[in-house]
């Protein structure tokens, strides 16, 4: 008699939600409030939309390099670069800003 192995299939979900275990939980009653975006205890829809504006992000540039890579008659890189640059340029201040916003208190001036 063999011992029977069950074989659990564990969903994406299930994945991130044991990795973020240690991160996300919930504060004690005690615990003082949330002041700046990044005091724990995270949520996690802000875990999950930091890992999707990055994936979105990294996955554009992605495409790009491969437009970039081959040769195509009717996609100059001049276009590509005219298209690129003000992207780049938007995803550099909306990064400034989140990082602003989560590094300082609303109810504290800072600027």
């Amino acid at each position: 008699d063999r011992p029977s192995k069950i074989v659990r299939c564990v969903t994406l979900g299930e994945i991130v939600r044991r990795a973020t275990a240690a991160i996300v939980r919930p504060a004690p009653a005690q615990a003082p409030p949330r002041v700046r975006g990044f005091d724990r205890p995270l949520s996690a829809n802000q875990l999950w939309s930091w890992v999707g504006n990055a994936a979105a992000t990294a996955a554009f540039y992605a495409i790009t390099a491969w437009l970039l890579i081959e040769d195509r008659p009717r996609c100059s890189e001049a276009t590509l670069a005219y298209l690129v640059a003000p992207h780049v340029v938007c995803v550099a201040v909306g990064l400034a800003c989140w990082l602003f916003l989560e590094t300082h208190a609303p109810t504290e001036p800072s600027c």
